[in-house]
């Protein structure tokens, strides 16, 4: 299956419409229970295709905890070295941390054990269409590094993550909620939404 075909299943599948024309100012991120809209920044739009493209490589959903699992897994490849994307990692993590701590952490040492498609390089390999096979995605860029040995260590990082990740969360939910319940009510507004959280 090429790349396209596997991420039009991917959006099919878990609901989402392909951005086109125009983009939109916010977009809405899990953040607990609620839908928070959050500027949809630049590097947000430059890597969004290679980040779906992790989670049809992975097979890591795009529930709550999906998202948290493939966040993980891209913290564990080394994504924090970019400042936005290692944010918005964290927050999609908060939420799953909370739910399925052990399918976080287990995304994350496979993560460990893996590389990122948001090299330069790589994006230009899959853009220019020398990557266009997702078995051989999958092959090249999942599991492939060896890394089995220092588990302790691989717990330090991950453990500051999952601190991070608290830390943003109730950045962000705290005014969420004032906001659903106060200014919301006087106002009818619903920018914040209050979602289930799914696995």
């Amino acid at each position: 299956m090429n790349i396209e075909q596997a991420l039009n299943a991917f959006y099919k599948e878990s609901g989402f419409e392909l951005e086109t024309g125009k983009r939109p100012a916010f977009v809405e991120v899990f953040v607990g229970c609620l839908l928070v809209p959050l500027p949809n920044v630049e590097t947000r739009r430059k890597y969004i295709k290679y980040h779906d493209l992790h989670h049809v490589i992975t097979g890591y959903g795009a529930s709550q905890v999906g998202e948290g699992e493939v966040s993980a897994w891209e913290l564990g490849t080394g994504s924090m070295l970019h400042p936005i994307l290692m944010f918005m990692n964290l927050i999609a993590i908060s939420t799953a941390l909370a739910v399925s701590p052990r399918r976080v952490f287990k995304a994350y040492l496979l993560g460990c054990k893996s590389r990122n498609l948001y090299c330069p390089k790589v994006r230009r390999r899959i853009d220019n269409g020398e990557l266009n096979d997702i078995a051989q995605l999958r092959n090249e860029f999942v599991n492939c590094r060896c890394s089995d040995g220092w588990i302790v260590l691989k717990m330090i990082p991950f453990v500051l993550y999952a601190l991070l990740s608290i830390i943003i969360h109730l950045i962000l939910v705290i005014p969420a909620l004032l906001y659903k319940k106060v200014w919301g009510k006087l106002f009818s507004a619903r920018l914040v939404k209050l979602v289930k959280v799914r696995s």
